[in-house]
């Protein structure tokens, strides 16, 4: 059986726009953010960063094999060529589940939060499986053709809301009487201490979820070897930068 060829096509923005995209950072900051609050209180910041260093250990590993193999399967190549087909088979199919489960419960929120909208704006009720619907079909209408309309639109969506969270947060920050004190307290371990900030960690994994999405352009990036290392390590700070200024 030959071997599928995928062509080199994507540059780094377009790159980077597959791990921003599977992230989600605006997402993540708006659900994830609660949750955080609930364990961590004040301190959901320092959460973020202790999150931050976990996950750019891991997008370390991924960046030095990134920079070694080039693979479309991304941690399952990078797992089976450094640990054996068995683990990567593990590797594999976690990450196959990871990624089916998150599209249905993508195209569920979408298709709930659109019906919703939809019954709060006219009064009429339209089933969340109809919108869900309609949402796989332009998915799959997407992934049918060229990935750099997808990965370009990817970027052009997540860019705009992340603009638009950016754009709440300062207008908060404006309408604040902060000081040097009030800055630097959600880095002050408060009340809930270290049992918090670990019980929050969860949550601040979560919302990382995807970072490593761009290991999976390994045979469609034009330079993989030095792109997709720089994606990954690129899309984890710029989420961070994100969340905490917002």
């Amino acid at each position: 059986m030959s071997k599928a060829q995928f062509a080199r096509q994507l540059n780094l923005p377009e790159t980077v726009a597959m791990s921003v995209a599977l992230m989600a950072p605006t997402t993540a900051m708006v659900f994830v953010t609660p949750f955080l609050a609930q364990s961590a209180g004040s301190n959901v910041p320092l959460a973020f960063v202790v999150a931050l260093i976990g996950v750019l250990i891991i997008g370390s590993s991924f960046g030095r094999l990134g920079r070694k193999y080039a693979h479309a399967g991304s941690a399952y190549g990078l797992v089976k060529d450094v640990l054996g087909p068995a683990f990567g088979v593990v590797a594999g199919w976690g990450l196959t589940f990871t990624y089916v489960l998150m599209t249905a419960a993508l195209l569920s929120g979408t298709g709930e939060f659109t019906s919703l909208a939809i019954e709060q704006a006219t009064g009429a009720h339209v089933p969340w499986s109809i919108p869900a619907l309609v949402g796989a079909a332009i998915v799959l209408g997407f992934a049918l053709n060229n990935v750099r309309i997808s990965v370009r639109m990817m970027l052009l969506l997540e860019g705009a809301s992340m603009l638009l969270i950016i754009g709440v947060g300062v207008l908060i920050l404006g309408h604040s009487n902060l000081s040097a004190g009030t800055a630097v307290k959600p880095f002050l371990l408060n009340s809930n201490g270290i049992t918090g900030i670990a019980h929050a960690m969860v949550f601040g994994f979560t919302s990382f979820l995807g970072f490593e999405g761009s290991a999976t352009l390994g045979e469609e990036s034009k330079d993989p070897k030095r792109m997709v290392p720089l994606a990954i390590s690129f899309s984890a700070l710029v989420a961070r930068r994100h969340r905490g200024g917002a």
